[in-house]
């Protein structure tokens, strides 16, 4: 007689059940990340010459962090970039290996797990994963474009990097021909909307950009106001700093995913070039999106962020001082910025961005955002650099990548009403399981900066104090609705789908 089978029933529901939960404990394992966590700000010296995707780093930040660093196809043969799709110098999943990578330069892989389903419509062949291969947080200038508002609930962005550092050749715009000559541009940027804007982001830079582009406000088809958005940031000055990787499963193309920290300069003043404006917020935490195990956070020891606000150009003289006006929202006002003026150098921001253990999802300390207005002072005459134009096509490919996603969940594209109705439903959703809490404001900075050379190196003692934050309890961190799980993304966006095409029926 079969041994299983003579068994008490009890006994073996037991053995049934514990089978089954260690293979899902063994799923999961192996589904998440497959090489050990590192989150060091370090990255291994490349070797010499370096390979195609060693990361090599020139220059560092105020944080630390690389400064635009460039791969290292593009350090030995300047005027290219790595081929992500090159099988035969990259045969590994994870992009290792003696004529890839150096040792030690990729930090870990953040795989798709549960949401598995919809990460596979990219361009990736069978050779890679289903998520995104991680190097390290670094910091990129340039010109950023605005490129939607997405179904997944992420903000996406696209930035021109300078000197076009940290492109791959799958990077944007792709070619509208078959077979005609890559030529990236634009490294990808993301950050989910429910830990950043959706806080809710509340000073009046980012409040209007939301309103404007925010799906929400009556855009089913990705614009409510899509010129005046536009014209708040397209092609103009950015500073991002984000955890640099490549989105595997779309063809290995270079993103910046989460974004840490991001100031976008706002219309400049043609009529007084002294006049500046800037948009930013901060945060050392943040996750990587549907393709993706976990969320992923900056080393503890970045307890700050720092931004730096760039002078302006001049001609036959130079920058002499910088007068400030600020207004910064926080969830805790022991995190807002601080600021000082270096000569040569720029406005430095920095925030406060504790390590917190055990955050609760989706928003948790620290989080800043707010708006800087700078007026320059200077010997000569300050000239700024010319708005960027973005690349058409970008809209276009953002678009196309949104049909796919809704064809990859419901197997067609949705109608502008049911695009819509989705929109308001999945807000309608974060709003009731979050429990989202308020931003407080918490800092007005106001007044001439002090001035520093830029031969001290110690920033953070001679940081300008911001007046004392506004009395107040501190707002409590959202927690679970009536204590039950909270679904999955891709639980929440099924149901929202499911309950938009019922709603555009009727």
């Amino acid at each position: 007689m079969n041994f299983a089978l003579s068994m008490p029933r009890f006994w073996r529901r037991l053995v049934a059940t514990t089978l089954f939960a260690a293979l899902l404990i063994c799923f999961y394992a192996l589904s998440g990340k497959t090489s050990p966590r590192d989150d060091s700000t370090e990255i291994p010296v490349a070797q010499s010459p370096p390979l195609p995707f060693d990361l090599v780093v020139v220059e560092r930040d105020m944080n630390g962090l690389p400064l635009n660093p460039k791969w290292g196809a593009q350090v030995t043969n300047p005027g290219t970039f790595p081929n992500p799709l090159d099988y035969q110098k990259c045969p590994n999943y994870d992009f290792t290996g003696p004529q890839c990578s150096s040792p030690s330069q990729i930090k870990w892989v953040n795989k798709a797990t549960y949401n598995a389903p919809i990460c596979v419509w990219g361009q990736a062949g069978p050779h890679r994963k289903n998520g995104h291969v991680n190097w390290a947080a670094a910091t990129y200038t340039g010109s950023i474009c605005w490129a939607g508002p997405s179904m997944d609930g992420d903000y996406d962005w696209s930035l021109k990097p300078d000197d076009n550092a940290g492109l791959t050749l799958e990077n944007a715009p792709r070619p509208t021909t078959p077979g005609a000559p890559k030529s990236p541009q634009y490294i990808h940027v993301e950050f989910d909307a429910e830990e950043t804007t959706d806080a809710p982001f509340a000073t009046p830079l980012w409040n209007m950009f939301r309103r404007y582009l925010d799906p929400v406000c009556g855009g089913a088809a990705y614009t409510c106001d899509e010129a005046k958005g536009r014209e708040m940031v397209d092609g103009r000055r950015a500073i991002v700093t984000g955890l640099l990787g490549l989105d595997s499963e779309h063809g290995g193309y270079s993103e910046l995913h989460p974004v840490y920290a991001m100031a976008i300069e706002t219309k400049p003043n043609p009529a007084d070039p002294n006049d500046d404006n800037w948009m930013v917020f901060a945060r050392n935490w943040g996750n990587e999106g549907y393709c993706s195990g976990k969320t992923e956070t900056l080393s503890p020891e970045l307890t700050s962020v720092k931004i730096v606000l760039p002078e302006p150009e001049v001609t036959n003289g130079e920058i002499t001082g910088v007068d400030i006006t600020s207004n910064f929202d926080s969830l805790d006002t022991n995190d807002c910025p601080t600021a000082v003026f270096i000569k040569g150098k720029g406005v430095v921001l920095s925030f406060s961005t504790p390590t917190v253990n055990s955050p609760t999802v989706p928003i948790r300390r620290p989080l800043i955002e707010g708006e800087v207005h700078l007026r320059w002072h200077s010997t000569g005459t300050i000239h700024w650099k010319p708005v960027v134009p973005c690349e058409p096509q970008l809209k276009q490919e953002f678009l196309q990548d949104q049909r796919e996603l809704e064809r990859s969940l419901i197997g067609r594209v949705l109608k502008v009403k049911e695009r819509f109705a989705y929109f308001e439903i999945q807000r309608e959703q974060q709003r009731d399981l979050f429990n989202t809490a308020a931003m407080k404001h918490c800092s007005a900075l106001s007044g001439p900066l002090n001035i520093m050379n830029l031969d001290k190196s110690d920033v953070s003692t001679v940081m300008v104090s911001p007046p004392p934050p506004e009395q107040g309890t501190s707002k409590a961190l959202p927690k679970k609705k009536g204590g039950r799980r909270v679904p999955t993304k891709l639980e929440l966006m099924r149901t929202a789908i499911r309950r938009a095409t019922r709603k555009s029926i009727h």
